[in-house]
Parts: structure tokens; sequence; C-alpha cells
């Protein structure tokens, strides 16, 4: 049997050393975010943001996020190259202890 050109050894992208690969989440749920300067949208609210969700990603090299301030009703789409770690808040928050 002829291996041709549309022969597969696996499924696509698996066998293909320079196809690239997904990178893992910069922010991780319940992390404090807030808009870096160059790509802050203009109407938004000031403060930080809580990291609520990781969007599955469009790409290999972009992800997106769903982030929440508490002055807002609303939850906010935000690509990783918006939004940075608030200040002070470099470890996601975790659940408190059931009492």
């Amino acid at each position: 049997m002829c291996p041709g050109p549309f022969r597969r050894s696996g499924p696509a992208g698996f066998s293909d050393p320079a196809s690239p690969r997904m990178t893992p989440p910069i922010f991780a749920i319940g992390q404090m975010v807030d808009f870096n300067g160059a790509a802050a949208p203009k109407m938004k609210t000031s403060g930080p943001y809580e990291v609520t969700r990781v969007l599955p990603a469009d790409d290999a090299w972009s992800q997106r996020y769903r982030i929440k301030s508490p002055a807002e009703p609303f939850e906010r789409t935000a690509n990783g190259y918006e939004i940075v770690m608030a200040d002070g808040a470099d470890t996601p928050r975790t659940a408190a202890a059931p009492l």
C-alpha cells in the first residue's frame, strides 16, 4: 500500500511537530486582574476584576477570560493581552473552608 499524501498517522495536529501547541492560561479562576493601560476599554469601571471563567482559546496564541467587577452587575470578556494581575493580587483566591 502506498502511503500517499492523504494518509495520516494520527489525529490532525498531533503528529506534526511543527504545529503550534496550546499554552496554558496565564490567569486562574478567582485571580484578581485589571485592564492594562494600553488596551483598556473606554467604558469601564475602575478597580480590580475577578476572573470567573477561562474561555476556549480561538487559536494557540490567544486566551480569553470572563471577568467580573463588584461594581458592575455584568461580566466582561477580556483577551489575555488586555489584562494584567491587579496590584497586590498574585495568587488566586480560594474559597473559605466550611464552618
